[in-house]
């Protein structure tokens, strides 16, 4: 499958030429946000070296309709203080798509690295990250393994291959319910601990020698689908699951792997059965860790790809049923409905500056499809390197930056 990336943008993209600046709106494909960032002065840089801005671009959708209306799991005490500022970023779920999403982080990474002059960790930069199935393996890589981002691609491509290369998928689909193997899961995400964790295979997602940032992931138990989600957390005030046993848990998405049984005793499935863009909760959820007045010097929405128009097709009877559990696939892991109101609320309200990155055109590739990865990391990198995007890019390099100057020199 090819993907016709450079006509698709043409098209595509409408972009109003006008650059990003405090307090002005900039104007997407299906968008419209307010971005202020925080001013950061070339003449005091907290770094050693302040190198040349990089030539960056990207495309950015921000955006959001009405406040979350859903309740949490008990967290932690919010942080003393009635205002904090915090950086914050979430992961939508996707499969292999997300290699788009660890390409995007990657590329954000490179750039900031030019700026500060040194090689800067995802955890170090972001106070909250939040995912959902393969944004949840990817938010636990990033923050509490402290993966660099820009060997994230190698060691997803890899996982991927191994995890969806099965020539049983049928037989299995067909006597077991799901196409690919639990246990192999398991052992893949063990393997990825142990290589990251100085605890090993067994580390524990709360661990008191963790060095990230706070990290959540989404589930949902399998006896309550329609209530609250189960967030694993590593900042949990309860005894904690494993990383392995998290990262299992948030991708164990239905007829393609079996439900999880946590050690806390509860059954349950992939979190993109109803939190597909888990951006609303880690809204909900930094209100309850760092106080009702939060507010976001930076909050990043990272998609897996712009999807299809959802179309229920005719038959000469009227509607074809047969097109009804694609269609209700598709309403279920729907990323935009949640994109729009969190941009309509960022608009509304005083909370700081709300962005979305979501490639076009490989939205609609399969779940396990990993031979499409190398044309979705192509897509990926045309996207982000279109002249229209490169202000949005500087800015928001430019606000991470000043968040670790903000850190550093206060720790100096």
């Amino acid at each position: 499958m090819m993907l016709d990336i450079l006509p698709f943008l043409s098209c595509k993209l409408r972009f109003k030429g006008r650059l990003l600046q405090p307090n002005c709106q900039i104007e997407t494909l299906d968008v419209l946000t307010t971005v202020d960032p925080p001013e950061v002065s070339a003449s005091s840089s907290c770094f050693d070296s302040d190198s040349e801005r990089p030539s960056i671009s990207s495309r950015v959708s921000c955006s959001s309709r009405t406040s979350s209306k859903f309740s949490q799991w008990q967290s932690c005490p919010p942080s003393d203080g009635d205002c904090r500022s915090i950086t914050a970023a979430s992961f939508d779920g996707g499969g292999v798509r997300g290699v788009s999403s660890a390409k995007i982080m990657s590329i954000l990474m490179d750039d900031l690295a030019r700026a500060t002059g040194r090689e800067e960790r995802v955890g170090d930069c972001f106070d909250l990250l939040a995912g959902t199935s393969t944004g949840g393996l990817i938010a636990l890589m990033l923050g509490r393994l402290r993966v660099p981002a820009n060997s994230l691609i190698q060691i997803y491509s890899e996982l991927s291959a191994r995890l969806f290369n099965s020539k049983l998928k049928t037989l299995r689909s067909i006597f077991k319910g799901c196409k690919y193997s639990g246990s192999l899961a398991r052992k893949l995400f063990e393997g990825i601990v142990m290589e990251n964790a100085v605890e090993g295979a067994s580390a524990l997602l709360n661990s008191d020698m963790a060095e990230g940032c706070d990290v959540f992931v989404t589930t949902v138990d399998v006896m309550d689908v329609t209530g609250n989600p189960l967030l694993l957390r590593t900042y949990d005030c309860h005894p904690s699951h494993t990383i392995a046993e998290a990262a299992q848990a948030t991708t164990a998405a239905p007829t393609y792997f079996p439900h999880k049984v946590l050690s806390s005793g509860n059954v349950v499935v992939d979190g993109g059965v109803r939190f597909n863009n888990p951006t609303e909760l880690l809204i909900r959820e930094a209100h309850m860790r760092f106080g009702k007045n939060v507010k976001f010097n930076l909050l990043l929405s990272i998609g897996t790809g712009e999807k299809s128009p959802i179309i229920m097709r005719r038959c000469s009877s009227g509607l074809s049923l047969m097109s009804l559990p694609k269609m209700m696939g598709k309403l279920m892991t729907d990323s935009e409905a949640v994109h729009e109101r969190v941009h309509a609320k960022f608009e509304d309200t005083d909370m700081g500056t709300y962005l979305r990155i979501n490639v076009p055109a490989i939205g609609d590739v399969n779940l396990d499809d990993f031979k499409s990865i190398p044309e979705m990391i192509l897509a990926t990198e045309r996207f982000m390197n279109t002249p229209e995007m490169l202000e949005v890019r500087r800015r928001t390099v430019e606000i991470l930056k000043s968040g670790l100057c903000r850190e550093r020199a206060s720790l100096s």
